[in-house]
């Protein structure tokens, strides 16, 4: 049975490392915005922000899956998901308890919330420098035109694709400095995989798109 990954990106034996795409949705209950749970750092890097209050969500969101996308942002797990990370080396200290909303004290299951981040990789997916934050010092950027026009990327998404120096910076997992997105080690992915054979992972690739002649770029590409 094809991977997640194979079936929508095709080959995947290059991949050094991936990106969770998880596509279930857990749904908050009542009226929330991002700065109940979050104190930003930089108005442009939402990620560079402090989690002042854990999540609070409906007991029957957490009721199907053991991998959740979460519609505050992020990504949720199941105990037994999280467990299972941190038996290969995880630290507890990525995952933070997600509460149930009633009582604020049952815990549903855990948001991911990686301690280390990745160096700015937007670049390697054809987005362009528009500026430098006097905040944090990282650069902004903003997406080519030519990225909105490409079918794939409307429906399933591109791979990433990372640096030597991203990639030499994930050890185990890590978060992006410009995205709620969460990349697992290639380790780490293939100890998964047979356990939850379902995973739904996006591949990470060297190099970058203009240099990807895989076929099912070159079946999308305009």
């Amino acid at each position: 049975m094809s991977t997640f990954a194979e079936k929508y990106w095709g080959d995947c034996s290059k991949a050094v490392a991936y990106t969770l795409n998880f596509v279930q949705m857990s749904y908050a209950s009542g009226s929330f915005t991002w700065t109940d749970y979050f104190d930003s750092v930089c108005p442009h890097y939402k990620d560079l922000s402090i989690q002042t209050k854990n999540f609070e969500f409906p007991k029957n969101s957490f009721s199907k899956k053991d991998y959740y996308q979460l519609q505050i942002g992020g990504y949720g797990v199941s105990q037994k998901l999280m467990e299972d990370m941190i038996a290969f080396g995880v630290e507890r200290e990525n995952f933070k308890e997600i509460y149930y909303s009633r009582d604020h004290v049952t815990v549903l299951g855990y948001s991911i919330s990686p301690v280390r981040k990745l160096p700015p990789i937007y670049e390697q997916n054809l987005y362009k420098k528009k500026c430098v934050c006097r905040k944090c010092n990282y650069y902004i950027y903003e997406a080519a035109a030519s990225i909105a026009e490409d079918k794939a990327y409307d429906d399933v998404g591109y791979p990433d694709y990372f640096s030597q120096e991203a990639l030499d910076s994930l050890n185990m997992i890590a978060g992006k400095v410009e995205s709620d997105d969460v990349i697992i080690s290639l380790d780490l992915y293939n100890y998964l995989i047979p356990k939850y054979p379902r995973l739904e992972c996006r591949p990470v690739f060297l190099g970058n798109l203009k240099t990807d002649d895989r076929e099912y770029l070159r079946l999308h590409k305009k």
